[in-house]
């Protein structure tokens, strides 16, 4: 989780549509034995499922309904209260002193070769945890979200930046949030924002409902790894702190520990409930560039469903410092009221076997009978190991997975027709007056609190009719031509965008220098089109290079959209070669020419259909016309000297005639099992750790008939074996079928790189291959091989492993067909202020080894 993102934060902070009519409840103080008050207590109320907190004041208020209420009060390291509370007409006063939870340690001893009586435990938690991701098919909930933000210290060098987002350093600024939440499996969210009211100017801000949104019954991603992951032994030490019973129920206390130092793991503890082996509670923290998040979630049962307990509190605390601004965000989230449906597709059998499961009316004068008459034998195989006092670590991931074959027997149909996750704002959001807050907001404010709201309300934040900040600057036409500027309507969907002059400046020995510049304008509606028209103009060449664009999704349903382009425009024999900012680069610094052109006036269209779900059919026609050029007088008088060399790739020595070319183009690309969510009727793609198909074939023709024939096969895949390494591969194969009119613009390149210092990626790239001497008319075949690790080498060291970057080791091969065999291997770490990466690369021509180089990739 970044410590400040940059997106909007008051549209991410979901939740919530709590309609309070009542004018009764309870309210008061909670404290502890010393008279001291106790923040963020979670008060809930058993029977209507509605809960709120206490503020840092420990003071709180419920509204209930006339009757007999259940009321839990529930802290971390504290005895939960319970009370039956008789509520009358008026408010009931209720302060309440908590006493702090004592805990038993289990007679168990711990002694060399025998294992941690607490890894008993954590294994069952962990073989339960696809269970517990799955076990409710879809719910709805109420969520009010408070949030508390301030900068506590600012260089001078910033502060013009605070001042100008109306920001001071030392104020307390708030926001809140009431939401309705609606969530279906597996990873749908819809969020309608009832209303927002907010003091906080800042332009970026923790989003801690992101993580809400999540579970910790997630399996690790790149970023994180929890405790309850299949990979979570590798990751922690687990320490038995001790148990305490309530309702009931024995809650163990674990210790989580990193093994080692790293922004991807929790410290903190985790109480887990017997049995069950679900998660009660937990108080976890971890740090990422320079921030600290601790996250409080606290658990309760639902009524109808003793044995499903769902989040009721979330306390996220973000505390760090940034280039030397210090600031802390602290957010509440009280979710309640809960409406959810038990997940068909997993059996509950096991759950429902500790607790007694929800009776029926109409079944309850019927003969008694087992919940289940007949167990599949996977199911069978789950009880037999739930059943054992103890599992060694091969039991734990055996029951594992098992759980989550039981769990996503449905999944995959699940994720492709129900993931449509989508946020909606109320017309009313922004503009609800104090008394509803007063009616609605279950968490009393602060005094501070109550004064920022007073000084800059929601109006003066967001304005009357529009959700976005208007811009506070004002540029000169000047400024607009040489540096560009975008608007966007108020609907958010027709836009304009104009790049300036100084958008992409360029330099090479063909065009001189030149100024480049980018103007479009759409519409990002269901249907999206867009129209770009680029300009190029050389300042030591009398042309003008342009081209336009235009593209249309026609149905974003099946990803289908289709491309027309022309123009006139200077264009690298490689396509996969020099980038203009490193071609740039190397002439002006170090007086090296490595890129080729030719001139084209072109017309092109392009393709794309997803016939059924993962498969993609590609199709593009292309008529050109191309002829060569030379290098502007300045380079000319230049060639032969300072690595200068004449406009001819060396592949070909001499210049091509001018040719004329009419090519089409058929592809396949097949993403087997591809999971997808669909958002306001658009389909997305998600990650895929299958292996990824595809097939292209090409022809091309002229006034004497054919050109060539190239068919090419392609195979891609990216897999997470372990939390700590990320795999991927990249594999080529193709030939040339007839090759009686090829010219070199048309041959199989592939993508080099001869420059210490480029942009770009280093995945998919050589490092030290030459950009055209490996270029073929023939047969060629090319594997990238990668393996990144979170922690290989350097991220071992001290005050190295607290770095956010990766290690990453390669292998890169090619054997094109009228050249030497080709390969290297390296070692890189990535990224190093988020955009750079460094590395060093070992090549190796016909098995025989030809020197190490440094290289560094920049991200721009």
């Amino acid at each position: 989780m970044a410590a400040m993102p940059s997106t909007r934060f008051l549209y991410l902070f979901l939740l919530v549509n709590v309609h309070f009519t009542w004018a009764q409840g309870i309210k008061g103080i909670l404290t502890n034995s010393a008279g001291e008050p106790l923040p963020y207590v979670t008060i809930y109320c058993i029977d209507t499922k509605t809960g709120t907190n206490s503020n840092v004041n420990g003071s709180f208020q419920l509204k209930l309904a006339k009757g007999t209420h259940q009321i839990s009060f529930q802290s971390i390291d504290y005895k939960t209260l319970s009370k039956t509370i008789q509520i009358e007409n008026d408010w009931q006063e209720l302060n309440l002193e908590m006493e702090k939870q004592t805990y038993e340690l289990k007679e168990v001893t711990v002694n060399s070769g025998k294992d941690n009586p607490a890894n008993y435990i954590m294994r069952k938690a962990i073989a339960a945890a696809p269970y517990y991701k799955r076990q409710v098919l879809n719910y709805q909930a109420n969520v009010y979200v408070k949030g508390t933000g301030r900068i506590d210290q600012c260089p001078r060098i910033f502060r013009g930046l605070l001042k100008e987002q109306h920001v001071e350093v030392g104020k307390t600024y708030v926001t809140e949030s009431i939401n309705q939440l609606n969530f279906s499996q597996p990873n749908t969210y819809r969020e309608k924002v009832i209303s927002v009211k907010s003091s906080m100017p800042f332009e970026g801000a923790p989003e801690p409902m992101r993580m809400a949104r999540g579970s910790w019954y997630d399996a690790s991603n790149e970023n994180e790894v929890s405790p309850l992951s299949a990979q979570a032994f590798n990751a922690y030490t687990f320490k038995l702190e001790g148990s305490f019973y309530e309702n009931g129920r024995e809650i163990n206390k674990i210790k989580v520990e990193p093994k080692r130092k790293g922004n991807e793991f929790y410290s903190g503890t985790i109480y887990i409930i017997e049995k069950l082996w679900c998660l009660h509670s937990c108080v976890l923290t971890r740090e990422e560039s320079g921030t600290t998040v601790t996250v409080k979630t606290s658990f309760k049962p639902i009524s109808e469903y003793p044995f499903v307990y769902m989040p009721v509190t979330y306390d996220i605390q973000f505390k760090g410092n940034y280039l030397g601004v210090e600031g802390s965000f602290r957010y509440l989230a009280s979710i309640s009221d809960y409406r959810l449906k038990l997940n068909p597709n997993v059996s509950h059998t096991w759950v429902q076997q500790i607790t007694s499961p929800p009776k029926i009316a109409e079944e309850a004068n019927k003969p008694s009978k087992p919940i289940e008459a007949k167990k599949s034998k996977n199911q069978q195989q789950i009880d037999a190991l739930l059943a054992k006092e103890k599992l060694t670590k091969g039991e734990m991931l055996k029951l594992a997975s098992k759980m989550k074959k039981e769990a996503e027997n449905n999944t995959q149909t699940l994720m492709m027709e129900n993931d449509s996750s989508e946020l909606i704002i109320d017309s009313l959001a922004f503009t609800r007056d104090s008394n509803f807050w007063a009616n609605n907001r279950p968490v009393p404010l602060l005094k501070d609190e109550q004064q920022s709201f007073k000084v800059k309300d929601t109006s003066q934040l967001f304005g009357s009719d529009s959700t976005h900040k208007k811009k506070n600057y004002h540029l000169s036409l000047g400024s607009i031509l040489l540096l560009g500027d975008s608007l966007t309507k108020k609907d958010h969907k027709n836009y304009f965008s104009y790049k300036g002059l100084f958008g992409r400046p360029s330099l090479n020995t063909v065009e001189g220098f030149a100024l480049q510049t980018e103007l479009s304008f759409g519409n990002k509606g269901f249907k999206q089109w867009r129209y770009t028209q680029k300009i190029k103009v050389p300042l030591e060449r009398p042309l003008l290079e342009t081209s336009g664009e235009l593209s249309f999704r026609f149905n974003p349903k099946h990803l289908a959209y289709v491309q027309f382009k022309g123009g006139s425009f200077i264009t690298d024999y490689n396509p996969k070669g020099i980038t203009p900012f490193t071609d740039a680069f190397q002439l002006l610094l170090l007086k090296t020419n490595y890129s080729k052109f030719y001139q084209q006036d072109f017309l092109n269209a392009n393709f794309q259909y997803e016939v059924l779900n993962g498969l993609l059919v590609n199709a593009s026609i292309l008529a050109t016309n191309r002829y060569s050029i030379e290098n502007i007088d300045r380079y000319q008088n230049k060639e032969g000297k300072d690595h200068i060399r004449a406009n001819v790739p060396d592949k070909i020595l001499i210049s091509e005639p001018r040719h004329q070319s009419y090519q089409y183009q058929l592809g396949l690309v097949y993403k087997p099992f591809q999971l997808y969510k669909m958002r306001q009727n658009k389909k997305f793609y998600l990650k895929n750790t299958w292996p990824s198909l595809s097939v292209n074939y090409k022809e091309g023709y002229d006034a004497q008939g054919l050109q060539f024939g190239k068919l090419d096969f392609g195979l891609d895949q990216t897999v997470k074996p372990w939390h700590w390494v990320n795999l991927m591969y990249q594999a080529r194969a193709g030939f040339f079928t007839k090759t009686p009119n090829l010219y070199f613009a048309d041959w199989q390149h592939f993508a080099g790189n001869q420059s210490s210092i480029f942009d770009g990626n280093y995945f998919g790239h050589f490092m030290q291959l030459p950009y055209y001497s490996y270029s073929t008319n023939r047969s060629y075949q090319s594997l990238f091989l990668q393996a990144e690790f979170k922690h290989l080498l350097l991220r071992k060291l001290p005050y190295l492993n607290l770095m956010d970057f990766k290690e990453v080791v390669y292998f890169n091969y090619l054997n094109s067909q009228g050249n030497a065999m080709y390969y290297e291997t390296g070692y890189r770490i990535e990224p190093l202020l988020n955009r750079i990466a460094i590395g060093v690369n070992f090549h190796f021509i016909s098995n025989t080894y030809q020197g190490a180089a440094f290289r560094m990739s920049i991200r721009l």
